[in-house]
């Protein structure tokens, strides 16, 4: 092939490539952060409050839905949530939305977990992915379940 016909070829196969990775990355976000994908309840400040003042321990993850290790730890969460079957509130809130709760609770990395005592107030923050039972043994240590 003479060098224009290469670079035309060579033109065609970086715009498929590009177009090609543009639908697989939006798709692949748009996928995992679609609504109803997670048990969890995604809070508002308001919901926030609400669960602080309900007299029930709890985590809250302060996540990002570019963060593909806050996806990990959902459901993480969800085993969680579903082994402490009310006694515990397990809910998540973005970081970027709510950006006065992530400075209040000093949010430096997502996923970061809040821990909450039964008065609604912090005990405790872990920054990064856990895995259920890591989680669980935290919360024992803990004692904000009894």
């Amino acid at each position: 092939m003479d060098n224009s016909k290469t670079r035309l070829v060579l033109a065609v196969i970086t715009v498929v490539a590009v177009v090609a990775g543009a639908f697989f990355v939006t798709g692949y976000f748009r996928d995992r952060n679609a609504e109803g994908d997670s048990s969890l309840s995604d809070l508002d400040t308001a919901e926030l409050a609400d669960l602080l003042a309900s007299g029930k321990p709890g985590i809250v993850e302060l996540y990002t839905t570019t963060c593909p290790w806050c996806t990990k730890l959902e459901p993480e969460l969800a085993k969680v949530k579903a082994e402490y079957d009310g006694k515990l509130f397990v809910a998540k809130m973005n970081a970027q939305k709510h950006t006065a709760e992530a400075a209040r609770y000093q949010v430096r990395v997502v996923p970061t977990m809040v821990f909450f005592n039964e008065a609604g107030l912090m005990e405790s923050t872990v920054e990064g992915f856990m895995e259920a039972p890591d989680i669980l043994a935290l919360i024992q240590d803990m004692g904000i379940v009894r």
